[in-house]
């Protein structure tokens, strides 16, 4: 599986896979800024929170009088990321017809605002990110298979922090300099048996739960 400096050069689609909450989101924005289009916009949708014609119009946008409300012409995601990257989370909730939309553009790299009939261009990079194994959906037949390999040309795994403890003092020390400039202390660290404590935790949370402690009101 590659790491996120093997892929953020690439210019194909990358499917970051892993657990909820390992902080597959802040995997693709570190893709982003290593990559060539750092200093292009990145776009981000949840597609578990869009039926299909909702998630048409959040990515491509509609013209104006295409339906009950659209008073204006709306710009989608993909026209506002023109030139730099979109990162679909949840890409494995999509129900089948929103699957044939986002195949088609992956192909062509083009779609239709709703209520147009021109078809736009998009240079735009997609990532996606899932925590459901859509190889063992494509085998039942409930997510399609020329969709599974166009999102996958690059694939990213992150692992939960459990399998990777050696980061805990890591993370300490940034949390601990994040309080730091965030409350004007001067916390020095933790105690060793503190820092032991938090290395046996099972991280049920995982990123999520270790990224808790700085925030603070």
């Amino acid at each position: 599986m590659a790491s996120v400096e093997q892929v953020a050069p690439l210019r194909v689609p990358v499917s970051d896979t892993g657990e909820s909450r390992t902080g597959k989101a802040l995997g693709a924005t570190a893709i982003q800024r290593l990559s060539g289009r750092r200093d292009r916009p990145f776009e981000r949708v949840n597609c578990a929170d869009f039926t299909p014609e909702l998630l048409r119009n959040e990515l491509f946008g509609h013209e104006r009088g295409a339906f009950s409300g659209a008073i204006t012409k709306k710009a989608g995601l993909l026209s506002m990321g023109d030139g730099g990257t979109v990162f679909l989370d949840e890409v494995g909730e999509l129900v089948a017809e929103a699957r044939a939309m986002k195949l088609r553009f992956l192909q062509a790299g083009e779609g239709r605002r709703v209520g147009a009939v021109r078809t736009l261009r998009f240079d735009v990079r997609v990532l996606s990110a899932t925590h459901r194994n859509l190889a063992a959906a494509v085998r039942d037949g409930t997510f399609r298979e020329d969709l599974y390999y166009r999102l996958r040309r690059g694939q990213l795994k992150v692992s939960p922090l459990r399998q990777h403890r050696e980061d805990i003092p890591l993370r300490v020390e940034y949390v601990r300099q994040l309080f730091n400039r965030a409350e004007g202390r001067s916390v020095a660290g933790v105690t060793p048996e503190a820092l032991a404590c938090l290395e046996r935790h099972h991280w049920p949370g995982t990123c999520r739960s270790s990224r808790s402690c700085s925030r603070w009101p």
